[in-house]
């Protein structure tokens, strides 16, 4: 069986790879994604991919060809002995399933996003990982190991702190997405702000430092009725706000996409979605005229990550636009860093997922947690799809929009309150309020005007006879019947 770490030295930015064999990585999933996971494995210190695996025995065959790797089934790499490290690349729907089985065989999981489609699932992923001596687990937040986001995160705990506002749009293609490609099917692939969303929605808690309390979500579809545009908008504590709008639906010399965040005193674009340049206005003072200067005089140093290996085009420029207009007043700074522009997008993509490889491995060699942890993949799932209608828009029900909207906003008003009422779940997850209260039985009673709930002995728990619920409420748009709640 594997080992749950090896001992080494410099490795991933903190610990090193193991003297001897590398770790055996397995991949199942031998699509795209699959393809890419392989590429960024090559050359990366003390690790060895040793076979690959696919449902379409062809497609594996042909992987395994270029790559001179063995061809099996996932359930035969699962029982391959040389097998430490699994990669899990098939369309997201059957990510948990196999992430479980991997966790079970005593393999550490590098997973693609998403972590699961529902969140039941990915509940059970996590749990797997927190019992005692469960192998490591990370998923492919390639953002969170991008040079530019990185910086950004640097610049936040150095100058800036967290933002107010994030806004993230995608215009993008869908050239290469055929009418029967899995994305489009909501089964497979969760549906856009599952798919692809949850990049977005862990970068923007990331850099915010929290996650959100209240998202909302409306979806449009195109000429051909499939739904191709979906927009998010989010509010996290402390009143940040935060947007997200994916379209995929234009040709693919048409594709654009940026991330906007706001500070008050600085602004920033990210261009792309592997971001590939960055550009920062800030109004400060000297001192952080100074800080930006230094950041620029080693560019190499300032955008490090382990696991990422630089290009060369690599470059960092400040600029100070505009002096104060009075003295100890703000300057007009600019920051300028770009990984070589449009034509690096490939590379970087690449160097990102090879950095969360090094970062699992290095995970495993120290005992540790990866940068981006099982929670991480469950927190971006969490907030959408339980609490706030994400399961209407990725299910096979069409309801009208305005309906969906109203129905997020009555469901996060209603656990808003719960959490505000219920001693000691002020910060609870909406799943752990529908099991604990919502799905309390008992009893309705319509008495005419006044309608009482009644709940039976030792089917509620003690937590609401502490709650600051009301005794009895009017409820105006019910011809002003009277709701009361009676504890047996």
């Amino acid at each position: 069986m594997p080992s749950p770490a090896r001992p080494g030295g410099v490795w991933g930015g903190r610990h090193g790879p193991p003297d001897g064999p590398g770790v055996g990585l397995g991949l199942v999933g031998c699509g795209h994604f699959g393809a890419a996971i392989l590429d960024a494995a090559r050359e990366l210190p003390g690790l060895e991919p040793v076979a690959v695996a696919d449902r379409d025995p062809g497609r594996a065959a042909a992987l395994a060809a270029t790559h001179r790797l063995d061809a099996v089934t996932p359930e035969r790499l699962l029982a391959d002995d040389r097998v430490e490290v699994v990669a899990v690349a098939t369309p997201p729907a059957g990510h948990a399933r196999l992430v479980l089985d991997a966790l079970a065989a005593g393999r550490h999981v590098f997973c693609e996003k998403p972590l699961a489609t529902r969140l039941e699932d990915a509940t059970a992923v996590l749990r797997a990982t927190t019992r005692p001596g469960a192998p490591r687990l990370t998923v492919d937040y390639v953002l969170r190991r991008n040079p530019l986001y990185a910086l950004l995160d640097k610049l936040q705990r150095e100058l800036l702190g967290p933002p107010r506002r994030f806004a993230f749009e995608n215009l993008a293609s869908d050239e290469h997405l055929g009418p029967d490609h899995w994305f489009w099917d909501r089964d497979v692939s969760g549906g856009i702000l599952v798919e692809h969303g949850v990049h977005f929605f862990d970068a923007c808690a990331w850099l915010l430092g929290s996650q959100p309390e209240l998202v909302q979500a409306v979806e449009a579809s195109g000429p051909g009725g499939r739904v191709d545009t979906v927009v998010a908008t989010a509010r996290h504590p402390g009143g940040a706000t935060a947007s997200f709008a994916h379209t995929f639906a234009r040709p693919a010399r048409a594709e654009l996409q940026w991330t906007t965040l706001d500070w008050g005193s600085a602004r920033a674009t990210l261009a792309g979605w592997i971001p590939v340049e960055l550009q920062l206005d800030a109004w400060a003072g000297g001192q952080a005229l100074g800080l930006l200067q230094r950041l620029a005089a080693d560019s190499a140093a300032t955008l490090a990550i382990g696991g990422y290996r630089p290009s060369g085009a690599e470059r960092l420029r400040v600029e100070l636009l505009e002096l104060a207009r009075q003295p100890g007043g703000d300057h007009h700074l600019r920051l300028w860093a770009t990984l070589g522009g449009v034509a690096a997008k490939a590379r970087v993509h690449r160097e990102s997922v090879r950095a969360g490889l090094a970062d699992l491995l290095t995970a495993i060699a120290d005992g540790g947690q990866p940068l981006v942890s099982p929670a991480d993949g469950w927190h971006s799932l969490a907030e959408i799809i339980r609490a706030f209608c994400a399961d209407a828009l990725s299910s096979a029900v069409n309801l009208n929009v305005d309906l969906d909207v109203m129905l997020a906003v009555l469901a996060q008003a209603l656990l808003a309150a719960l959490r505000a009422r219920l001693p000691g779940y002020a910060a609870v997850t909406p799943d752990t309020l529908q099991r604990r209260f919502l799905e309390t039985p008992g009893t309705i009673i319509n008495h005419g005007d006044t309608i009482t709930v009644r709940l039976e002995r030792r089917a509620y728990t003690p937590v609401l006879r502490k709650a600051s619920l009301p005794a009895q409420t009017t409820v105006p748009w019910w011809d002003n019947r009277t709701l009361r709640y009676e504890f047996a």
